[in-house]
C-alpha cells in the first residue's frame, strides 16, 4: 500500500505548535497523550487517506479522538496537505481534556 507525502501549510504548523501549548497547560501527561492521539491519527491517513468522505471541495476531516481537535486536509496527486483545528471553547465546556 502507497504512502502519501505529507505537507503541511505553514498555517498548520502554527496550529500545531500553539495546540500542543494550549494541552499542556493540563499538564504533561495531557500533552504527550495528544501528541500521541495526533501522531497516530496521521499515520491512519497516511496509510488511508481516502478513508474519510470528502466534501464537495474535496476537503476532508478527521478528529484526533478523544481530543476536541481535527484534522483537515485535501489530495493533490501523491501528496497531502494538511491544516489542523481545534476548538478551545468546546474542549472546556464540555470538560474534554484527553
Amino acid at each position: 500500500m502507497a504512502r502519501y507525502k505529507i505537507r503541511y501549510w505553514m498555517e498548520a504548523a502554527e496550529e500545531l505548535e500553539e495546540a500542543a501549548n494550549w494541552f499542556a497547560a493540563d499538564g504533561p501527561d495531557t500533552v504527550e497523550k495528544w501528541r500521541r492521539a495526533f501522531r497516530e491519527t496521521l499515520e491512519m491517513i497516511r496509510q488511508s487517506p481516502r478513508l474519510w468522505a470528502a466534501d464537495a471541495t474535496g476537503i476532508r476531516q478527521v478528529l484526533v479522538r478523544p481530543f476536541s481537535y481535527q484534522i483537515v486536509y485535501g489530495l493533490k496527486a501523491m501528496s497531502s496537505r494538511f491544516s489542523q483545528s481545534h476548538t478551545r471553547a468546546d474542549a472546556k465546556a464540555t470538560g474534554e481534556n484527553g
